[in-house]
Formats: C-alpha cells, sequence, structure tokens
C-alpha cells in the first residue's frame, strides 16, 4: 500500500474468570496481554511514529485493573489508528488498513492470520504443524519469530532490525499513556 492513512485493530475475548487476567496481584491488564498486539500492529505500519495524540477511555475492575480499552491515535499527516480490546466479550480479533490504494483486511486472528484481502485480491497461508499441542490458536506461526531470533543470533545481532528495541520503548511510552488516561494504579514512565 503506497500511503497508509487509517488503521483499525481490534482484540478480545471472554476470559471466563482466568484469575491472572482480571487480578492486579497477577499483573492483570487488557492493554498487558492483549493491547500490546495492537499497538505493535500499529507501529508497524506507521513505521515507528509516535502519535501526536492519544485518547482512550475504558473498563476498570474494582482493583482498578483494565478489562476493556478504546483507544483513538492521531498521527501527523491526519492519519488516524484506533483500537478496541476486552477481556469480557469476544470481538472480530481483525485488522483493517485503509489507505491511498485501497483497504487490506486482515482476518482473524489478525496476530497470526491465515487470510489477508487486498484490493488485487486474497492470499492464504498455512500455518505450520506443531508436534505438541499448544494453548493459542495458530501458534504454529511461532515458529518465524523464532527462526528470526536464531537468524539474528548466528549473526551476532542484539536486537532485530525488524523489530529494534525502539519499539519496545514505543509501546511503554504509549502504554503508560494510556493507563494514565484511563486511571490504571500502575507506575507511569
Amino acid at each position: 500500500m503506497a500511503q497508509v492513512d487509517y488503521i483499525n485493530v481490534t482484540f478480545g475475548f471472554a476470559s471466563k474468570s482466568q484469575d491472572r487476567l482480571i487480578k492486579r496481584d497477577l499483573g492483570g491488564s487488557a492493554m498487558l496481554d492483549i493491547g500490546i498486539y495492537c499497538l505493535a500492529f500499529i507501529d508497524f505500519f506507521y513505521g515507528g511514529e509516535l502519535p501526536e495524540k492519544v485518547r482512550a477511555v475504558g473498563t476498570l475492575t474494582d482493583e482498578g485493573v483494565d478489562v476493556g480499552v478504546a483507544v483513538s491515535m492521531l498521527y501527523g499527516a491526519g492519519r488516524l489508528a484506533t483500537f478496541t480490546i476486552s477481556l469480557l466479550v469476544d470481538l472480530p480479533n481483525r485488522a483493517e488498513i485503509a489507505g491511498s490504494n485501497g483497504i487490506v483486511l486482515v482476518e482473524r486472528p489478525f496476530w497470526c492470520p491465515t487470510r489477508v484481502e487486498t484490493p488485487w485480491g486474497c492470499r492464504d497461508y498455512a500455518v505450520p504443524e506443531t508436534v505438541i499441542a499448544c494453548n493459542h490458536v495458530n501458534s504454529g506461526a511461532l515458529c518465524y519469530e523464532a527462526d528470526e531470533v536464531r537468524r539474528c543470533l548466528r549473526k551476532g545481532h542484539i536486537e532485530c532490525p525488524h523489530v529494534p528495541h525502539g519499539a519496545s520503548e514505543r509501546m511503554a511510552v504509549l502504554t503508560s499513556e494510556i493507563f494514565k488516561q484511563l486511571g490504571v494504579p500502575y507506575v507511569h514512565a
């Protein structure tokens, strides 16, 4: 896509009372558990640019744990990104990228899709089989991350050129700002 102007991502599932997701003393947080995938997706397609404005609203438990969050971000040249996450309800778990050449739909689950629809046609991807049972859908695709880590280590790299340390720093800055706006009682950078 020549220019990306808008990105929308959703990620949500009914957690069915998984304590580690909703208890503050266990590190519970929709942002920390699943929101980071949305932020990383947006960061990748906006080339590591920080947004000029961030607006977040959400639902907190009595302990102050974020369990549902909606975020809008304004980037340079009027470009927008939005994401919605939830530990309470199932969401479409897909992504849309709109720009000068049309709309790209990254099908469910956007973090490891098997189908991407573009203005130029659909593309299907096979997920490698695993030899052991995995907890999450399409976990076989994690082999690509493992292969990239191995490649980087063999070349003596201390970071991946495709996902540099700066990406982690941007995720921390944005997560802290979102927590601040939500009133989540975590330490803010």
